[in-house]
């Protein structure tokens, strides 16, 4: 019951899911030289996840199957992490009744309809083509899973969802309908400009892009916070939007916890080149 209870209230909207999952892929750890993916597949009433992370360790599916659980808290480490509850994963089963995981040497499943289904793991085959290299799960989406909700919110994914991530540098997205599929892949490129604190990141969605200056200072001596044991310091990042002549694009802009969180209408505006300041809000930012 403690289960099923935490995982269905965790998040009022149920597609709140495909966050979590998108911080977690941000979380994982990745081999040298691979460029961290994450696809999201949609096919009837199947949803796809496959993550080319190095693959799960004894730790990580003891967390997956444990309750208030997480591989993220490490002393002096909190600050790395995006994730702190230790139960986004659980957060599927607001759409899933049944979740198989294959990843390394490990293939079960999670059936919330067992005893205790949510956090005992059952050993099962994979019920698709596994891919190694990859973390993959397969969700069996429940019979009230709002199918129409679902495959918009994966349309609608943003590149900015990318914005603020430390490692996750591309999302791609598939549904299937019948013959039909679409295809959407969210990209983030980022610049060094010999600045520091200072870079430039081009986000892609399909063939549109937007640029954006990002300037990053990190904060310390913070107020000790028992949710992240150890971490005394925090990155404050601020991303100004540039027009296709690189110029400050004035706008309301989100605010982010890595993700978006929602839009509070925050808009800047620049000093301009020739005020009597000399110096901008964006150093350079006219002539990158």
């Amino acid at each position: 019951m403690l289960a099923n209870s935490v995982g269905e209230q965790l998040y009022q909207e149920s597609t709140h899911f495909l966050f979590e999952l998108i911080q977690n892929a941000d979380d994982n750890s990745y081999s040298p030289g691979v460029a961290p993916t994450l696809t999201f597949t949609l096919d009837g009433r199947f949803l796809r996840v496959d993550c080319n992370e190095t693959g799960f360790q004894p730790n990580h599916v003891q967390a997956l199957c444990s309750v208030a659980m997480s591989t993220k808290t490490v002393p002096g480490k909190g600050s790395q992490y995006v994730g702190e509850k230790g139960l986004g994963f659980k957060s599927v089963f607001k759409v899933a009744d049944v979740v198989w995981i294959s990843s390394g040497f490990y293939t079960f499943k999670l059936d919330k309809h067992t005893e205790l289904g949510m956090i005992g793991p059952v050993w099962d085959e994979f019920p698709s083509e596994t891919k190694p290299g990859y973390t993959s799960f397969y969700l069996q989406l429940s019979s009230n899973c709002n199918m129409q909700e679902l495959r918009n919110d994966l349309l609608n994914l943003d590149s900015s969802s990318l914005l603020f991530l430390r490692k996750l540098a591309t999302v791609k997205i598939l549904i299937r309908q019948g013959k039909a599929a679409t295809e959407t892949v969210l990209r983030k490129e980022t610049k060094e400009t010999g600045k520091p604190g200072m870079v430039v990141t081009t986000l892609h969605r399909n063939k549109e892009s937007q640029t954006f200056v990002v300037c990053k200072k990190t904060i310390g001596e913070l107020p000790r916070e028992t949710r992240r044991s150890g971490s005394l310091q925090s990155e404050v990042c601020l991303a100004f939007p540039l027009d296709a002549k690189l110029k400050p694009q004035i706008g309301p802009q989100s605010v982010y916890a890595f993700l978006p969180v929602r839009s509070y209408g925050f808009s800047v505006n620049p000093l301009p080149p020739s005020s009597s300041s000399g110096r901008t809000l964006f150093p350079n930012a006219y002539d990158l």
